[in-house]
């Protein structure tokens, strides 16, 4: 039984997987584009300050050189950040990038790679148990072999750094508690505060590609560290203490961009 369940499992997942296959039947060079445009959302914010991770929204063009090193620009805005409504920046970026490879066959690697992979499920199945799952088995060998014909899609690395100036325009992120050893146990105003408007971080990520012709899907991850002084959290005894900066951010990104 376990061989045919097995067996059941690869033939899904190759009629899932094999028809992407056709995609790679025409056949181009992509490294013979330098410029991209980049369409991406994801999500940012300090996991520190206990505020709830904001939304960020992203349009960028990427111009690149023979040697792979070029730059991008572009517009980004974050409807909430750190629990501060509405901002947006300019991001700039020096960027390198690998050239694509395996354009001619990833996705047949990647299916057969997917599909030959060993997810040490199945290994001593009891039948017998009453509490085995056969169906969560089923469903984590297919989740398994997914994630491998994903992660051996991925065709190009791109590491990029720079710097984006831009403007907050919300207002003080202030809520009131009451605690009986604050404050004489009244209500006191506690948050997150903006000392300056205009804002600066230096930022720094990585962009991993999985190419669809010319489109590619984009994951990246990146960090921020702001060089002026933002965000602060308001200290209702020490008012004119706000003694703890919130400089550090993290973004995680997806989008789709068009190579031309």
């Amino acid at each position: 039984m376990k061989r045919h369940v097995m067996i059941t499992v690869q033939v899904l997942m190759a009629a899932v997987l094999l028809p992407a296959l056709e995609s790679s039947a025409q056949y181009f060079n992509p490294n013979g584009f330098r410029n991209d445009i980049e369409v991406s959302a994801g999500f940012q914010g300090d996991f520190r300050s206990g505020e709830n991770v904001g939304a960020r929204i992203d349009i960028t063009c990427g111009h690149f050189y023979n040697n792979g090193i070029g730059f991008r620009v572009g517009a980004c805005y974050m409807p909430e950040n750190v629990g501060i409504r509405h901002s947006a920046g300019i991001p700039l970026a020096f960027a390198w990038r690998t050239r694509i490879w395996g354009f001619e066959d990833q996705y047949i690697n990647a299916a057969r790679n997917a599909l030959e992979a060993d997810t040490d499920l199945f290994e001593s199945p009891d039948y017998y148990d009453p509490y085995y799952d056969l169906g969560r088995e089923v469903a984590e060998d297919a989740a398994s072999r997914f994630i491998t014909f994903l992660a051996n899609l991925v065709s190009r690395i791109e590491l990029y750094g720079g710097l984006t100036p831009g403007y907050i325009f919300g207002e003080d992120n202030l809520h009131y508690e009451s605690r009986p050893d604050i404050n004489h146990g009244e209500y006191y105003p506690t948050g997150i505060v903006v000392p300056h408007r205009f804002f600066l971080s230096a930022d720094a990520g990585i962009r991993l590609v999985i190419r669809i012709w010319r489109l590619s899907v984009n994951i990246t991850p990146a960090v921020h560290y702001y060089l002026t002084d933002n965000f602060r959290t308001y200290h209702p005894i020490l008012k004119e203490d706000y003694s703890r900066p919130i400089r550090w951010q993290m973004s995680l990104n997806g989008g789709i961009s068009l190579m031309f």
